[in-house]
């Protein structure tokens, strides 16, 4: 089995996180999330997983009490990502129905999108409204890429176009409190992952 791989900002978490709580252990956090197999003979290596994890939830939840302001911000800024989502999404909802291109929203694409041309909107404009309907003209479907976030919606729509594909994107910004919750998600996901190959 190939290790694990995360995201940067998880492995600098994890580095914080390592000597501590794999010293409390006897099992290097990163070791155990990157090759858990390794640890399969370890006595109650199942136990010392469910109780890393929780521990390691801990110190997470108390990096996330100093970033308050961060949490402020970022739930205004999904907010606003949300409202840009029900704007744009009616109106490309609308636009694809006039103009008989259908708009699908799979489970999976796998695609080559370095050629994307990726537009973010902050705000929506007659212009903006505009273009999406040009888009959606000039379509031969619409992927729907929206997604959600905490309780928020955060659109974003591939057209296909015969000559380029875009995508446009409500913009939510990065923050620290996102990039923080986005690794808690990644690292409990290794941890359950963990748990899985390593249950009795």
């Amino acid at each position: 089995m190939a290790d694990a791989q995360w995201s940067d900002y998880t492995d600098s978490l994890i580095t914080e996180m390592d000597d501590a709580i794999g010293r409390k252990y006897g099992v290097s956090v990163r070791g155990l999330l990157s090759k858990p197999s390794k640890y399969a003979e370890q006595e109650n290596i199942d136990v010392t997983v469910v109780n890393m994890k929780e521990e390691v939830n801990g110190v997470l939840d108390r990096m996330m009490e100093g970033l308050k302001d961060s949490k402020v911000e970022l739930e205004n800024n999904a907010a606003k990502a949300d409202s840009i989502t029900q704007q744009l999404g009616q109106n490309v909802a609308i636009s694809a129905k006039q103009k008989g291109v259908g708009v699908v929203t799979p489970a999976l694409v796998e695609r080559d999108d370095s050629n994307d041309m990726v537009i973010y909107v902050d705000a929506v404009s007659d212009g903006m409204l505009s273009l999406v309907e040009r888009l959606a003209a000039a379509s031969n479907f619409v992927v729907d890429y929206t997604y959600t976030y905490s309780n928020y919606k955060v659109g974003g729509w591939l057209f296909d176009t015969p000559t380029r594909q875009y995508m446009v994107r409500a913009y939510l910004p990065p923050n620290d409190a996102m990039m923080m919750e986005d690794s808690r998600q990644e690292i409990n996901d290794l941890f359950d992952a963990a748990s899985e190959i390593l249950k009795p």
